[in-house]
């Protein structure tokens, strides 16, 4: 959003991060959060969904006490947030990608049904938010928008099936905005037209 000036308006926005602080990381993805708090300063109704996705490593008779796949909805620095809070045996994969990405699914839903259909869905990173957009604009015509923040596009790091998702992703969003010229040139090259 760097640039527009957006003031006054109507518009509902829905952010989708990839990543985004939890307890067990209070750091992740604060930039999302800042993004989302500027949007709402400037007049926006924004509102946030994450899957919260802990590894077994964490496993703890603790730690199932304060994640079971449960729903929460709460206001967290001024924003509406809907999170699941849930396990991931395959975090770090593309198979656990697309896990998450229907898992995010039902943490739409649901804040759909307590904040109402967003006007747009603001997805950080194809994957796998972006994903997880993509099958939301199928599933309740949602439009989608990609911020994409990882830098393996076009290095050749993106492979294989997560590559092939993330296309769909990138094909299907209103808009990809590359966080850095250089990355948008990469994005542009793998035949991303429409990259900002």
């Amino acid at each position: 959003m760097t640039g527009v000036a957006v003031t006054g308006c109507d518009l509902h926005v829905l952010l989708l991060p990839s990543f985004y602080q939890t307890a067990q990381t209070p750091y992740a993805g604060t930039f999302f959060r800042d993004w989302a708090t500027a949007l709402q300063q400037a007049g926006v109704k924004t509102g946030v969904a994450y899957v919260e996705m802990r590894g077994l490593r964490t496993l703890s008779l603790a730690a199932l006490r304060e994640t079971h796949f449960q729903l929460t909805s709460e206001t967290e620095d001024g924003l509406p947030t809907v999170r699941l809070r849930a396990w991931n045996t395959l975090a770090q994969s593309t198979l656990g990608g697309v896990v998450w990405s229907r898992l995010a699914q039902i943490v739409i839903r649901e804040y759909i049904k307590r904040h109402g259909r967003p006007d747009l869905v603001a997805a950080q990173s194809a994957t796998w938010a972006g994903v997880a957009a993509g099958r939301a604009a199928t599933r309740w015509q949602l439009p989608y928008v990609i911020t994409e923040v990882d830098t393996g596009f076009g290095t050749g790091a993106v492979r294989h099936w997560h590559a092939t998702l993330s296309r769909r992703a990138f094909a299907g969003a209103l808009a990809v905005i590359a966080i850095s010229r250089n990355l948008r040139e990469r994005l542009l090259r793998r035949g991303r037209g429409s990259t900002s």
